[in-house]
């Protein structure tokens, strides 16, 4: 143990901690669809897919937000909001849907397949 209590009280050690905690912050998040499990029912018919699949799966998107190299598309009815995120799993590769969530409109978690057949029933 050090003087201080901790490494971090290290003179040198403070501008290596930043720099670490900043690199972090900063770094390009990977998602990758297969360090998943694979998900059943009516999920298991979203994650993977391309935006066009989702798109013929789901209807038209409310949203379809681009941020960087991620897309998010909103699907949306009187009873549930499902954002579906996509991410290119390689360079040049076309993104793929890894993560969903689910609401109800005022905000409370809904259930995700739950959520995706009153979508498929909305069409």
């Amino acid at each position: 143990m050090t003087r201080g209590g901790s490494i971090a009280n290290q003179p040198g050690m403070r501008g290596h901690i930043f720099i670490w905690a900043a690199a972090m912050l900063l770094a390009p998040i990977q998602v990758a669809a297969e360090d998943q499990p694979a998900p059943t029912g009516e999920l298991g018919k979203v994650i993977g897919k391309d935006a066009e699949a989702l798109i013929l799966y789901l209807g038209p998107p409310v949203q379809d937000i681009r941020e960087g190299s991620g897309r998010k598309l909103q699907f949306a009815n009187k009873s549930c909001i499902l954002d579906v995120y996509l991410y290119a799993q390689a360079n040049g590769t076309t993104p793929i849907a890894v993560y969903t969530t689910a609401r109800v409109p005022d905000g409370r978690d809904a259930e995700r397949n739950s959520c995706i057949t009153a979508l498929r029933w909305r069409r």
